[in-house]
């Protein structure tokens, strides 16, 4: 991100390349189902080319979040936990480059994306990464999910 904030995928398609592009929070509407990117709730703002913030929330799936992301032509999402969630993450196969962050990283988000005139990101894919303190982790493959 450009203040200097970095994060990492844990999974992009094979043609993403990863170019700096405007990110927008979805909730800047005011709206809960938009800050949580449900179904139908992204119509009010232009997300058009854009990293898209969604936070988790009610029975939404992680997939249906970015299928609303996408149906409005996001190019990227960055999934942030709910406070209860915390630190907790899962890697999925989504339907656009996404990432799926800490709820504090999330906020840290958010900031950037509030106190900058033209916030700008991208998701960077670094493979497996060793000797990280919060390995050892196990990908999680919910079959509701698909």
């Amino acid at each position: 991100m450009d203040m200097g904030l970095t994060l990492q995928a844990q999974l992009l398609p094979s043609n993403f390349t990863p170019t700096l592009l405007s990110i927008a929070y979805a909730g800047n509407n005011g709206k809960y189902e938009a800050a949580i990117c449900a179904e139908g709730s992204l119509n009010d703002i232009d997300f058009s080319g854009k990293v898209v913030l969604c936070e988790r929330g009610e029975d939404i799936g992680r997939i249906g979040k970015g299928k609303e992301v996408k149906r409005v032509g996001g190019a990227a999402m960055i999934l942030m936990n709910d406070e209860s969630s915390g630190f907790s993450l899962l890697a999925h196969v989504h339907v656009l480059p996404a990432t799926h962050v800490s709820y504090y990283a999330g906020l840290r988000i958010k900031a950037c994306i509030n106190s900058t005139a033209t916030p700008r990101a991208t998701i960077l894919f670094k493979g497996t990464v060793f000797r990280n303190s919060q390995s050892p982790a196990v990908k999680d493959t919910p079959e509701q999910q698909y």
